[in-house]
């Protein structure tokens, strides 16, 4: 089996394209090299045209080559295309916006967040954390703690029997870690990775949020930990992707 690739894509419409020059439906078809069949991800899709965008989610083999056909098919009414995808045998998302001279160029992808809330069993000790968290309710702390991270999201649906959690797209299956949470390799904050050591001693689960919405959860299985990848667009934090949403005219 080749490797899978987990791509999600937000189209964004010229000013003067036609109402529904281009639909989830049409764009999944021209990105799959099956017709819309998607390979080992769920396929997905939303039109957002009072944003201007179309935004879908599919599987590939090895790569999101797709794109390529997409642009041919659709390029003549589109601003840009923005793809985030994840290979599976790879660690963390890459990022590009479509360039049809210069192909597919990649780099790796930064998801933003806000607060990161802790769940802890009744009684735990919290003498080796900051005086950063506070308690929301029993047995659930939060620290406004905010900043970036690299993350992998598999939207793979291979493994129907681990765990799954909802996402703003199709849900999302757990990938099972070690004894650490490891957040050095995920490019964490100075400020976080300082303390993963005492959280990891004291906490059963830790969600990372974007707007209230949980982007990364860990949670506590005995000895290891399980990850849910749940980042999308909203939190996307490529800095030329957030320049060409700010930039980008109002529709």
């Amino acid at each position: 089996m080749a490797n899978i690739a987990s791509v999600s894509v937000a189209a964004f419409l010229r000013g003067d394209a036609p109402v529904r020059a281009v639909t989830r439906h049409g764009l999944l078809r021209a990105l799959t090299r099956y017709f819309g069949e998607s390979y080992c991800v769920p396929a997905w899709g939303y039109d957002d045209y009072p944003r201007g965008c179309v935004e879908v989610q599919c599987g590939e083999k090895w790569s999101p080559t797709g794109v390529d056909t997409a642009w041919a098919r659709y390029g003549k009414f589109l601003d840009a295309v923005w793809v985030r995808w994840y290979d599976s045998g790879g660690d963390h998302d890459a990022i590009f916006r479509f360039e049809p001279a210069a192909g597919i160029i990649s780099r790796l992808c930064r998801y933003g967040f806000e607060r990161v809330r802790m769940t802890c069993p009744d009684g735990v000790d919290f003498s080796t954390l900051t005086t950063s968290w506070r308690p929301i309710r029993p047995c659930v702390w939060e620290a406004d703690v905010s900043g970036t991270y690299l993350a992998g999201n598999d939207r793979c649906d291979l493994l129907r029997d681990e765990l799954t959690l909802p996402s703003p797209t199709t849900p999302v299956r757990r990938s099972v870690l070690g004894t650490t949470l490891d957040w050095a390799s995920a490019g964490m904050p100075a400020s976080l990775t300082r303390m993963e050591e005492a959280v990891q001693g004291c906490a059963s689960a830790v969600e990372f949020l974007w707007r209230g919405r949980a982007t990364r959860v860990y949670r506590r299985y005995a000895s290891r930990w399980g990850l849910w990848c749940l980042d999308n667009w909203d939190n996307c934090h490529d800095p030329d992707w957030l320049a060409y949403c700010a930039n980008r005219p109002a529709v």
